[in-house]
């Protein structure tokens, strides 16, 4: 009979540990997806204060699409990594 309730009593203890664990690695999950997501609203919120929009406007879909100075590459190069932009910082 001392057996039986010894291996209930670890079986419950077990189940218990168990369950435990279970909670805590829902607990982490959460609190890493919530990391992630502070630190995507952080990353959006300083391109969107060092990183001036594209200007696109009159450019026709063939204009960015070609290289040239009036391409789309040029344009990124242009206004993102213009020497006011990379040490405005500085």
């Amino acid at each position: 009979m001392q057996k039986k309730s010894k291996l209930m009593t670890s079986i419950l203890l077990h189940c218990q540990f168990t369950s435990v664990q279970s909670l805590m690695v829902a607990k982490a999950k959460e609190e890493l997806e919530q990391e992630i997501l502070i630190k995507e609203e952080e990353k959006q919120k300083y391109l969107a204060e060092r990183a001036p929009p594209l200007n696109t406007s009159g450019l026709s879909l063939t204009q960015l699409q070609v290289s040239g100075p009036n391409s789309l590459n040029s344009l990124i190069s242009v206004q993102f990594f213009s020497p006011s932009t990379c040490f405005s910082g500085i």
